[in-house]
Parts: structure tokens; sequence; C-alpha cells
């Protein structure tokens, strides 16, 4: 956390789910530590998912790696804008409907896009592995795998955003992180987070370009 600029909550991991189709876990804050719908879940190494159901005392995230997922991210390397799906295995996610010749290689840093509003920007998301292409066709498919380590550890960080879009249409505004005890971390408002950066820097996010990507509902 000494390492995150933004405000941020340490969460312990309490369960796991065992539907192998189903790629969530169970945090031990709620709505009375100020947690949301839809924020965002990191780990040491990257972007592990977001809340998708809050509890007074419990929340329930929802792994990158769910085929239900998407997170909007874009290539570091050339600003290239998309969506990453979870793929469904627990490993992988995919980045469908690419342009044939998007500017786009095997290696390349995903990091989190700012489109829709639930994930800071920078974050590191996953790596590109493997490019799916046919001759003579419009779109291609990547394959990153998570910077995160998905299923490994115990503890996460719950980043608080200025702004989460809800529904279509609809800006809410989130609150201030409220103050908690025992977590190591210094409660700041969220719209104005004053914590130093103490470690390497995130990837820095290249300048957006033209072409807009909505990610989908969640």
């Amino acid at each position: 956390s000494e390492q995150i600029e933004d405000s941020v909550l340490v969460a312990e991991i309490l369960a796991t789910n065992q539907d192998p189709y189903r790629h969530q876990i169970v945090l031990n804050r709620g709505t009375g530590d100020g947690v949301y719908r839809g924020q965002a879940i990191i780990d040491a190494y990257g972007v592990l998912g977001q809340v998708v159901r809050v509890l007074p005392d419990t929340a329930v995230g929802l792994l990158i790696t769910d085929p239900d997922h998407g997170v909007p991210v874009e290539v570091n390397r050339t600003g290239l804008q998309t969506v990453a799906l979870g793929r469904g295995d627990g490993q992988g996610l995919s980045l469908p409907f690419l342009p044939g010749n998007a500017d786009i290689k095997v290696g390349d840093l995903l990091v989190s896009s700012a489109l829709g509003g639930r994930f800071p920007p920078g974050y590191p998301v996953g790596e590109v592995a493997e490019l799916l292409y046919q001759p003579g066709e419009h779109f291609m498919e990547a394959i990153a795998y998570p910077t995160a380590r998905i299923n490994q550890g115990r503890q996460v960080l719950l980043v608080w955003s200025e702004t989460v879009q809800s529904e279509p249409g609809i800006t809410e505004t989130v609150p201030a992180m409220p103050a908690a005890e025992g977590t190591g971390v210094e409660p700041k408002a969220a719209t104005a987070p004053t914590a130093e950066q103490a470690g390497p820097p995130k990837p820095l996010t290249p300048a957006t370009p033209n072409t807009a990507t909505t990610a989908p509902e969640q």
C-alpha cells in the first residue's frame, strides 16, 4: 500500500468460489468500511478484479479471469485501447475483435484505462502472450495472462476512485474513504489523495487515442 498513490484499504480474502466456472473471492470488508459496488481490487502485481456485491461486513469480488468480467485496457507501448475479457479458464484474458492491422505484439504490457470510470488508470493488467489471426480476416484476437497473482496470497487492496458508473448515463460520486483501524493505511478523501508514492512508479499511461472503447456492464 505504501507504493500506491491512490486511497486504498487492505482487505483479507476469507474464501474463494470452488465453482470452476465462477471466479470469485469473499473479502472481510463491507459497507461499514465504505466499500462500494464496482470498486477495483488489486494486489501487489496488478488488477485482480472488482467488487460485485457488498454486505455490511463482507464483499464479493469478481476476478478478471471470470467469463463475465471485462476491464478497459490499453497497450502501454502504443496507447491502443480495447477490453480484456476473462476466458473462464482461471488463467487467461481475451482481447477479441482487434483490427487486423492493430499495432500489438507478444510481450506488450496491458494497463488499466480510465474509460468506464471504475478502474483507476495505469495499473498493470496483463501481458500479451499470443496473437490469433487468420490471413484475410478483418479482426484478430490477442491472448494475455494477468500480471496479478490469481488465487495466490491472502490480502488485496481496495482502491477508491472519484466516480463509478453504476447505470448507463448515471455517474455517482464515491464517498470519501472512512477511517479504518489496523489497516496500515492512512484514511484520506477519495477525491484528494495525498499519500506520497514510496516505491517504483506505476506504468506510464499513454495519451488516449481517438478510438473510444466502452467497458461491458457487470
